[in-house]
């Protein structure tokens, strides 16, 4: 069975709900769902794997915000026209704005 990484790169939270976070994470490997959108803590968290079309729906934006990733949506949109993202430079980024290297996570692909 195939493992993919996928990389935490956006995370946030309302500031009337300061536990409750908002996360963004993205698979650089060629998968069918790169992006992840996870929200919540504990036991009452929720998160799920998207295409790349699907997380520029106009219902992931607020998401999007939250976690401070809009600075993730021209890379989504390329990765939705079919191009692969540049992983060190968006790495990078992530680092920059999250203040420390993106954890990430391996998950197996069926």
């Amino acid at each position: 069975m195939k493992r993919v990484r996928y990389y935490l790169l956006a995370v946030g939270a309302e500031a009337s709900r300061p536990g409750w976070s908002y996360e963004v994470s993205v698979c650089f490997d060629d998968v069918p769902q790169p992006i992840g959108f996870s929200e919540g803590s504990g036991q009452a968290a929720a998160g799920g794997i998207f295409t790349a079309e699907a997380a520029l729906q106009p219902r992931w934006r607020k998401h999007f915000e939250i976690a401070g990733g809009q600075w993730l949506l021209p890379y989504i949109v390329e990765l939705a026209s079919g191009q692969s993202l540049p992983k060190e430079e968006v790495l990078s980024l992530a680092a920059e704005s999250l203040g420390r290297t993106p954890p990430s996570t391996e998950l197996p692909l069926d």
